[in-house]
C-alpha cells in the first residue's frame, strides 16, 4: 500500500513549514517503524509518500534533474495546451511484471485535433 499527501501553490513562492509538518504528521495515523517515508520538498511544492513495502520495487523515482515520479500503479492521463494553443495529450502507463512496477512509459501526442478530425471523417 502507498499513501500520498501533498500541496502546491501557484502564486506563492513558498509553502509554510506548518503545512508541511501537518501533512507529514497526518499522512499515517499509526506511529510505527514499518514502511518507508519519502519527501520531495521544494519552495512551492511539497509531496510526502509512505510505502508499506508490499511490492519489491519502490513507487518513488527521483531523477538526476530533481524531479520525482510517484507511481501508484494506475494509468494517468493529462490534457493540456501547448504554447501555441494546440491540445497535447499525455498518457503514463506503469510497466509491470506480475504486480511489480518496473517503470513508466509516457506517450504524448500534440496532433490531437488532426487525429480527432480524421476519426470523425472515417
Amino acid at each position: 500500500m502507498t499513501l500520498f499527501a501533498g500541496a502546491f501553490h501557484l502564486r506563492s513562492a513558498h509553502l509554510t513549514p506548518e503545512l508541511k509538518t501537518s501533512l507529514r504528521r497526518h499522512l499515517r495515523s499509526q506511529d510505527d517503524s514499518s514502511g518507508q517515508t519519502d519527501v520531495h520538498d521544494l519552495a512551492s511544492f511539497f509531496l510526502v509518500k509512505w510505502d508499506s513495502g508490499a511490492f519489491c520495487e519502490p513507487a518513488w523515482r527521483r531523477s538526476p534533474d530533481g524531479s520525482v515520479a510517484a507511481l501508484a500503479g494506475d494509468p494517468q492521463t493529462r490534457v493540456r495546451r501547448s504554447e501555441n494553443g494546440d491540445r497535447v495529450v499525455s498518457v503514463s502507463l506503469p510497466i509491470r511484471h506480475v504486480q511489480q512496477v518496473l517503470g513508466v512509459l509516457t506517450l504524448e501526442a500534440g496532433d490531437v485535433d488532426q487525429i480527432l478530425g480524421a476519426q470523425r471523417r472515417a
